[in-house]
């Protein structure tokens, strides 16, 4: 049986955000039975690194953040996501595929953790993409993921949920124009999941 975690990513997480799959396809098309191989790879990249950077931008303004250490050994970045920000773009994130369509907003409230963490993996791709697409990109990072949300006394909480480790080789094997985002779990070395937030993903798979 596939982990808890998986099942409720799966779910969750729209289908293609960073990928953007029809328009890579439409626009490899575009360019003619005459492209080489290699020519419609790198088309293919910067298309993918061009709609990366163009999301990262966009989901600055929905709760996502990035802030990188690159003096650190490794270098590390932190993401986070702010629950209160995205919970108010709903239909921006919906439009982006970053949530299922069919996914009411009720349900997305009974199940917080488990939306929260989908869409740090979902947003994870697109920013390894952004880092590594760089010309002064680091050889490897280390990624951390936190959740920020309230504490119920007027404060706000962050909790680190997801963290690994990435490499510049590794981001220029994969084919990222039709990578799962959810194969990160797999893909990316020492992924951890925190064991709070497994606990809190567990208890939102019983309501």
């Amino acid at each position: 049986m596939e982990p808890f975690y998986r099942r409720r990513l799966i779910r969750y997480v729209c289908g293609g955000t960073l990928l953007a799959i029809a328009p890579l396809r439409r626009g490899l098309q575009a360019a003619g039975p005459s492209e080489t191989k290699g020519k419609a790879k790198a088309t293919t990249s910067a298309a993918v690194l061009a709609r990366s950077r163009a999301l990262f931008e966009e989901l600055s303004h929905y709760g996502f953040s990035t802030s990188q250490d690159r003096k650190a050994n490794p270098p590390r970045c932190d993401v986070r996501l702010t629950q209160e920000v995205y919970l108010g773009h709903l239909s921006e994130l919906r439009e982006l595929g970053m949530i299922n369509a069919r996914i009411s907003p009720m349900y997305i409230l009974l199940h917080l953790y488990s939306v929260g963490f989908s869409l740090l993996v979902d947003y994870m791709p697109i920013v390894i993409n952004v880092i590594f697409g760089s010309q002064d990109a680091p050889e490897k990072m280390h990624f951390s993921g936190y959740l920020r949300y309230p504490s119920g006394n007027g404060t706000e909480k962050e909790q680190i949920a997801v963290s690994f480790d990435f490499s510049k080789a590794l981001a220029r094997k994969i084919n990222w124009a039709n990578f799962p985002p959810y194969q990160l779990i797999h893909t990316a070395p020492n992924f951890v999941i925190e064991p709070w937030l497994k606990e809190k993903m567990a208890e939102e798979g019983k309501t």
